[in-house]
């Protein structure tokens, strides 16, 4: 499984560097070229935030927050890798590294290269890391379809918990960027938290003698890595 995990974390990484350097390379900034006419296109723009956008122009906090979680989610990926199931062992280095591609980016230019322009729908431009940790994210929401029925109608206070807290971050949010990306994303990112936290609430106060919710760890760090 080590080879699977490094194999995804440096092909996330290879596939994204080298598409922005093709990008980088024969496009101008801002130019636009059609592969679909009118509805997806290579647009390069320099993304001075986070992922669509957001949190414009605070570099030094994005690299290092993005180097604080990427080395936790290694080191938790390396500890959990003999117990962890097949879906995170595929999540987490999607994760990481889209996480990494980026941050080369923001070390190496001082922005992130974006260019993959949903037009028709007018979606942020975005870049192929940022497809590796949305489909990552994707990935562990689909690890909370697996609970158990009991499991899935267990309530407890503390799962509302990052109900607020997201609520806060996105007014820290909204002046940097997008009022539809980050609602899309705090929405998303609270929805996966407050399930990560019925499953450890599951477990720890119904189920102690079931294996520790290893997936549940997993995507909360997930969610401290989007903010």
């Amino acid at each position: 499984m080590i080879y699977l995990v490094t194999g995804l974390i440096i092909m996330s990484v290879l596939v994204d560097q080298v598409l922005k350097w093709i990008v980088c390379n024969t496009l101008e900034i801002g130019q636009s070229v059609p592969l679909i006419d009118g509805v997806f296109h290579f647009t390069y723009i320099r993304n001075f935030g986070a992922a669509f956008s957001i949190l414009q122009n605070r570099l030094s906090f994005l690299i290092l927050v993005t180097v604080l979680i990427t080395a936790v989610l290694l080191v938790f990926l390396y500890r959990t890798r003999k117990t962890a199931n097949k879906l995170m062992l595929i999540s987490i280095p999607l994760i990481i590294g889209g996480g990494i591609g980026n941050l080369i980016d923001r070390i190496r230019l001082g922005y992130v290269v974006d260019f993959l322009d949903f037009c028709l729908i007018h979606f942020p431009v975005f870049n192929f890391a940022d497809c590796c940790v949305t489909i990552g994210a994707a990935l562990l929401v689909l690890g909370f379809l697996l609970k158990s029925p009991a499991e899935r109608r267990y309530f407890h206070p503390l799962m509302l918990l990052p109900i607020p807290l997201n609520v806060w971050q996105l007014t820290l949010y909204l002046p940097y960027g997008g009022k539809a990306n980050s609602i899309f994303q705090v929405t998303a990112c609270t929805a996966i938290a407050c399930s990560a936290l019925q499953s450890l609430c599951w477990w720890y106060f119904k189920n102690r003698k079931a294996k520790t919710p290893i997936f549940a760890i997993a995507s909360l760090l997930f969610v401290c890595f989007e903010f």
